[in-house]
């Protein structure tokens, strides 16, 4: 684990918590996860330019078929758990089951072993996150379990894709690619949208999942996921102080134990 990687999940995990705070402020409306992906799709293939055609496409192209499927129903399944929980519910308990999946799913499919501080990090991590979310049982648990197996499955698919090609054309593809999926279930939800929101969002998710990928490309998925769920823990600090959601004994346990497991997962 270098240096370089930690470096880009930090920064990662900053846009990825504001992000999903503004959609989480839009209510998780469906046409404004459609626009936010779509818009970074766009933004990505602007910014990709000449890179797009040093691309293998013949090699890339089912790990993009799978990974825009699964980003479809990871996007429209958040907005959906975001509707039915706050977000410091909806978004921890999605990320710690989805790492918990990711890590066991890397081990026994790419064979990435772990020494044990990482194991030990990363079930702190899980714990913690889960805690966070686990105060509230009235909210609907489905769309947030979806989530939390779409986390699994296209950190799986897209971590392993990084060893076949520059970052950049491949999310740009990936975001495109599930807008258009989208649009048909966004035309259908005939709801305003907070266009210059969704926007500024789509660019923050641009380079929050750019910045995971190039991580990916210096070091195995599980540790580097569980220190990316530092986000949960910010993004539970800025849904009590900023968007006055409630705060218990729980939730402060849970980011200290998220705080500490994304350490320790990285730890050399």
């Amino acid at each position: 684990m270098t240096d370089i990687a930690v470096a880009l999940v930090l920064g990662s995990v900053l846009l990825h918590v504001a992000w999903n705070a503004a959609a989480r402020q839009a209510s998780g409306d469906l046409r404004f996860m459609w626009l936010m992906t779509l818009s970074a799709g766009i933004f990505g293939l602007l910014m990709a330019n000449r890179a797009l055609f040093t691309v293998n496409w013949s090699v890339v192209w089912p790990y993009l078929a799978a990974t825009s499927s699964i980003h479809t129903i990871y996007f429209v399944s958040l907005g959906r758990s975001y509707r039915h929980g706050e977000l410091s519910w909806a978004y921890a308990t999605a990320r710690g089951l989805g790492l918990l999946l990711t890590a066991v799913s890397a081990y026994i499919v790419w064979h990435q072993s772990l020494n044990a501080t990482a194991w030990i990090g990363i079930l702190i991590v899980a714990t913690g996150v889960i805690l966070l979310g686990w105060q509230q049982p009235g909210k609907k648990l489905s769309p947030v379990a979806t989530v939390a197996l779409m986390i699994a499955a296209y950190s799986l698919v897209d971590s392993h894709a990084m060893s076949l090609v520059n970052p950049l054309p491949y999310v740009a593809v990936l975001f495109l690619g599930a807008g258009i999926m989208m649009t048909p279930l966004a035309i259908k939800a005939n709801a305003p949208v907070k266009y210059r929101a969704a926007t500024i969002s789509g660019m923050g998710s641009l380079a929050s999942y750019t910045l995971m990928l190039l991580a990916y490309r210096l070091g195995p998925v599980a540790p580097l996921l569980a220190l990316r769920q530092w986000a949960p823990g910010l993004a539970a600090i800025w849904g009590i102080f900023r968007l006055r959601e409630r705060g218990s004994w729980k939730t402060w346990i849970g980011i200290v134990m998220t705080l500490t497991g994304g350490i320790l997962a990285v730890w050399r």
